[in-house]
């Protein structure tokens, strides 16, 4: 087993926003720190670099932020579909 997970950008922030300014958006608004993808190269474009070098309960708060964190900027990204429709 290795220290690092690689772990796929989920839609919708994917084909919104560069790996890199998704591993903004985790630091700034989840309190996680991960790697882009991007600074392995033009393939890790897409992908964020985890690594596993905490203990178990610290990585499972990580992973609690960070579904916080997306479940926060998923509404915000419905709630600006629904405002810029009903204009």
């Amino acid at each position: 087993a290795g220290m690092f997970v690689w772990a796929k950008i989920p839609e919708p922030w994917r084909s919104r926003m560069s790996t890199m300014d998704f591993a903004m958006m985790l630091l700034e608004k989840g309190d996680v720190a991960v790697s882009p993808g991007s600074g392995f190269g033009e393939a890790g474009e897409g992908f964020l670099r985890m690594a596993l070098v905490e203990n178990e309960n610290r990585l499972r708060q990580a992973v609690r932020h960070i579904g916080r964190c997306l479940d926060r900027e998923a509404k915000t990204l419905a709630d600006a579909v629904v405002s810029s429709s009903s204009s």
